[in-house]
């Protein structure tokens, strides 16, 4: 699977277009509505977007019309820059099915894309029973590519333990800034307890939560011994409708929980 199969060109285009927002406290040490929202404010050269209708017109590339016929944004960076952390659920439980992780490795990249078009500091990690291997910090959409790269080899192993992910995050003495969690959020211990930690750490947290069809609504039946993914522990039942509908139920319930929690 290449990178390219993460976010292809179009979308990009279209990923391009839009911005991280974040709930900022009142006390929060940035200035101005985003780091990569402004222009033109500093004298420190950043990077070029395409014009859009309503930009400034001042700041428009004229070199580089005259080159290429086509109008691009001249982009400054602010003496702030915000932080953006995607972690990324790489437990067993995200391995099955198979597109359940490259589905969030699609997320992930693009929320990821996003922030490096607005020149924030990027960071990109993943997560199972501690936190794993990271990227960056990075800033930049000329870091996409690695960006990239570095999800797509992410592979799903070992057990869930939010909270103790968080902690190793911590240890890194992360800057205030966005925390993204991309997870099924299914493991043995509460989830929020981890994401509780985050915002302890004053961090801005948004949880979001990626399940496979076959989870919420799955077509098994007869007598079965399923097995955890994870843990490994075994289990022998008999799934029957009523058996299903129960589990629906349960699994409904979860999710709104979540939610609602958030």
């Amino acid at each position: 699977m290449s990178n390219g199969d993460l976010l292809d060109p179009g979308f990009l285009r279209r990923l391009e277009r839009l911005a991280v927002a974040a709930r900022r406290p009142s006390d929060a040490p940035f200035k101005g509505e985003h780091s990569s929202a402004r222009h033109g404010r500093s004298v420190e050269f950043s990077d070029f977007r395409s014009y859009v209708p309503g930009d400034d017109f001042r700041h428009i590339d004229w070199n580089a019309f005259g080159r290429l016929e086509k109008l691009f944004l001249k982009l400054f960076k602010e003496e702030t820059e915000y932080s953006v952390y995607v972690l990324l659920d790489v437990s067993a439980s995200m391995g099955l099915p198979e597109d359940k992780l490259h589905y969030a490795r699609r997320l992930a990249a693009a929320l990821a894309y996003v922030s490096l078009c607005n020149f924030d500091r990027v960071l990109v990690a993943g997560l199972d029973d501690s936190l794993g291997a990271t990227h960056g910090p990075m800033r930049g959409k000329g870091r996409a590519v690695r960006c990239f790269a570095f999800l797509q080899g992410l592979v799903a192993s070992g057990a869930s333990d939010l909270e103790r992910a968080v902690l190793d995050f911590a240890r890194l003495r992360p800057r205030r800034g966005i925390v993204i969690v991309i997870s099924d959020f299914l493991q043995e211990a509460d989830p929020f307890e981890g994401l509780k930690r985050l915002r302890a750490m004053r961090h801005d947290v948004f949880a979001v939560q990626v399940l496979a069809p076959e989870e919420l609504d799955p077509s098994l039946g007869g007598d079965l011994k399923l097995v955890d993914v994870e843990t490994r522990a075994e289990r022998e039942v008999t799934i029957t409708p009523s058996v299903l509908d129960a589990y629906r139920d349960v699994v409904a319930r979860y999710v709104q929980g979540i939610g609602e929690r958030c």
